[in-house]
């Protein structure tokens, strides 16, 4: 069975179980009107009729609505499933039928003992509750049926029987009444029943709508994590997993700005690893990439305040961001990053400490001092650089008019330098 197939059959069933709740819903309130008419009927021809018949017709009217009233209260509690279980519907109509039957009856028995005026009464009542139970059961074409003709068919024949012009002309309304009931109610049923086709469609339609749109929803928000990640790696370098240069342009354009709109300092670290081809040539490029990785971790970790950026700048070399950092406070940063790698002892025959060292330069933005471009400062940081290279390598410098340079600690004088 295809898609198609399956989604008419869903929509059927949909249908039929709306149509019969609605009958119930309709039956609810139309059952109460039976006593109720029926109550009237028995104080007016209380003074008219023999008592017995009418205790007994109205007796059994009472019971016979009591007995559907139950049954339908139940089954809208339980909304049970039309589709599965016709059972319920059956018992609906057997009520129908017998409320019918008895509103039939009635009038056949009781009839004869009543004047034309009375008579009229009564036929006046039996086609208002037709009409009346129009709309009730407006949804189920063969449940109407059942109700109206047990009441009006042996009402039809007792009055025709009564062989007068009046009786007559009553039996030819009569006659046409159903008549047109039974056409209007065809034309309703029909109406009513396409109603819920194209409700039910057309809730199919925006369920569908719907859940397109969460997919959607789903796939965009999926979009944008993957975009995410996708400028993440394209800001991050591959082999040390911090920022890349391009990253690191575009925070030391925004922390330029900030400082001079601020009006506080800002200071950046230029950092080589000292003698690194020398520790390729040696090691080998995979042990060189793996000192790289934990030379940008120790790095990481001397960087104490969330606002500080550190990035790799290219091959050996990485840039330490500050914000907000005066050059003093720099050179402390500068001088506990030299320390930190020095004393992880990282093996480099190459050197003359024996061990991984890296050189530092300092290049600074004071409020007070001319304004500098991104650009300005990685040129100074990097003078500041080589000036710690020429002056022998594992230290601190700044490029400027009076040099100043970090001395070894003590414990690394015993190093020497290249």
């Amino acid at each position: 069975m295809d898609k198609a197939t399956v989604s008419s059959t869903e929509i059927e069933q949909r249908v039929n179980h709306q149509r019969v709740r609605y009958l119930y819903q309709g039956g609810i309130r139309a059952i109460s009107f039976n006593i109720i008419n029926a109550v009237l009927l028995f104080g007016v021809y209380w003074f008219q009729l023999p008592p017995t018949n009418l205790v007994i017709w109205l007796i059994m009217l009472t019971l016979v609505s009591l007995a559907r009233m139950v049954h339908t209260s139940l089954s809208l509690e339980r909304d049970w499933d039309i589709s599965k279980d016709l059972r319920h519907l059956q018992a609906f109509r057997i009520g129908v039928i017998l409320t019918g039957v008895t509103w039939g009856a009635g009038f056949t028995v009781l009839s004869p003992g009543l004047n034309d005026t009375y008579t009229l009464l009564f036929l006046f009542t039996l086609a208002g509750m037709s009409t009346g139970a129009f709309s009730s059961m407006a949804s189920d074409r063969l449940t109407y049926m059942l109700y109206i003709l047990p009441m009006l068919v042996p009402a039809t024949i007792s009055t025709a029987l009564q062989g007068s012009l009046l009786s007559l002309v009553m039996t030819i309304m009569l006659l046409l009444f159903m008549v047109m009931l039974a056409v209007t109610h065809k034309m309703a049923t029909r109406t009513l029943a396409e109603g819920f086709e194209f409700r039910f469609e057309h809730e199919g339609l925006l369920k569908k709508l719907l859940k397109t749109n969460e997919a959607l929803q789903s796939t965009n928000r999926e979009l944008e994590r993957t975009k995410e990640e996708l400028k993440k790696l394209s800001l991050s370098d591959e082999l040390t997993r911090v920022p890349n240069r391009r990253y690191l342009m575009q925070v030391m354009e925004h922390e330029i700005q900030r400082a001079r709109r601020d009006k506080v300092s800002l200071s950046i670290i230029m950092i080589d690893v000292d003698h690194f081809k020398k520790y390729n040539d040696t090691y080998g490029h995979t042990k060189g990439d793996e000192c790289l990785q934990s030379i940008a971790g120790i790095l990481q970790q001397s960087l104490l305040r969330s606002s500080d950026f550190l990035a790799r700048y290219g091959g050996e070399e990485f840039v330490a961001l500050l914000p907000n950092t005066t050059q003093e406070q720099a050179l402390s940063v500068a001088e506990r990053m030299r320390v930190s790698i020095f004393n992880v002892g990282l093996a480099h025959s190459g050197c003359s400490a024996g061990k991984v060292t890296i050189s530092a330069g300092i290049a600074s933005y004071s409020p007070d001092g001319d304004s500098q471009s991104e650009t300005k400062l990685l040129e100074t940081a990097d003078r500041s650089l080589y000036k710690a290279k020429a002056e022998g390598r594992n230290r601190v410098a700044i490029y400027d008019h009076h040099s100043v340079v970090v001395p070894l600690m003590s414990g690394d004088s015993s190093n020497g330098h290249d």
